[in-house]
């Protein structure tokens, strides 16, 4: 599933990202919509998150993110962060830009 990569939204609190194999490169808008409790990728359908779990956000462009929500820490608001995704081709080498945190996922290329 994903290569280690866990990235914390500024904006939407009580949410975690983490990158998938069906993640592509590119700017998407991670929105939360409080009143129906619903979180969005890139423009995408909106999943009801507001019991908390794990979820799989799909982009129109057929990106997808695995968003893992606390319930008890969601926004008590509508809230929207910009998510920057970037693959390097230097092996596997992902890098995951998402405001101002910077992760970077060596495992996955040595793992190769």
């Amino acid at each position: 599933m994903g290569r280690g990569i866990v990235a914390q939204p500024v904006n939407t609190t009580g949410v975690t990202l983490s990158r998938l194999p069906a993640s592509r490169g590119g700017s998407y808008q991670l929105a939360y919509t409080s009143a129906a409790t619903t979180l969005s990728y890139g423009g995408g359908a909106g999943v009801n998150v507001g019991a908390g779990g794990v979820f799989t956000l799909t982009a129109p462009d057929g990106s997808q993110i695995l968003a893992t929500a606390a319930a008890a820490s969601l926004p008590g608001a509508d809230q929207t962060d910009s998510i920057q995704l970037r693959h390097l081709r230097c092996g596997s080498l992902a890098e995951v830009i998402n405001s101002s945190l910077v992760f970077v996922d060596i495992l996955g290329a040595v793992r190769r």
